[in-house]
């Protein structure tokens, strides 16, 4: 009777423990810290936001959430924005040790979560009136938001929408990309799996 209730006790743990690798965990918030830590002395950024998805021995999803102490334009977010997300794709290919754990080397977009906070450079907590509050990427598409009474938790107002991958190409032809050997691969593969969920959209649902 005991051994019954030992195995009993033992089998969920057993599986809830299977059903994430704390390796993949672990080194995927190490890769987030340890870029921060390298970028902050050139933006001056932090992380308001840490996580990420991790499930089996695979990173779904790395999130990186900064904040930074700037009043920018759509064209200047844009710019920081885009290049930020390239190298920290670029640091993440080169990390050996997360490697294993990725679907893709270097990582789809859809496997970074990346997001921006803005805020005044004299008010830290206030974000600036008029310019880029936050902004972030959502199904390919490159959100920009403003706000009109400076709080990040009352509604926001549209500023700007554009692809990704539009604005990597606007990037590229202003000539201030940060290339990389990787990326006109890479961009191939986003074209390549924007085109795959398009498909599946247009599949009628099975019965």
């Amino acid at each position: 009777m005991k051994l019954f209730w030992i195995v009993l006790f033992l089998t969920p743990c057993f599986f809830l423990c299977a059903k994430r690798n704390p390796d993949a965990e672990d080194h995927g918030r190490r890769v987030v810290a340890e870029f921060t830590a390298m970028k902050t002395p050139e933006l001056g950024c932090s992380t308001y936001s840490v996580g990420g998805g991790f499930l089996g021995n695979m990173v779904n999803k790395l999130r990186l959430d900064l904040a930074l102490q700037r009043e920018l334009s759509v064209e200047e977010a844009r710019e920081v924005y885009v290049n930020i997300l390239v190298d920290f794709i670029d640091f993440v290919a080169k990390d050996q040790q997360i490697r294993p754990f990725l679907h893709h080397c270097p990582p789809a977009a859809k496997e970074i979560g990346c997001s921006l906070r803005f805020f005044q450079a004299k008010r830290s907590d206030h974000p600036p009136l008029g310019k880029v509050a936050t902004m972030g990427v959502g199904t390919n598409r490159m959100l920009f938001f403003s706000t009109d009474d400076g709080n990040l938790k009352h509604p926001l107002q549209d500023l700007h929408e554009e692809s990704l991958l539009e604005a990597i190409e606007i990037m590229r032809k202003a000539g201030k990309l940060h290339e990389y050997p990787w990326l006109n691969e890479w961009l191939v593969q986003e074209k390549w799996l924007l085109e795959q969920e398009l498909l599946k959209k247009q599949q009628p649902p099975s019965s």
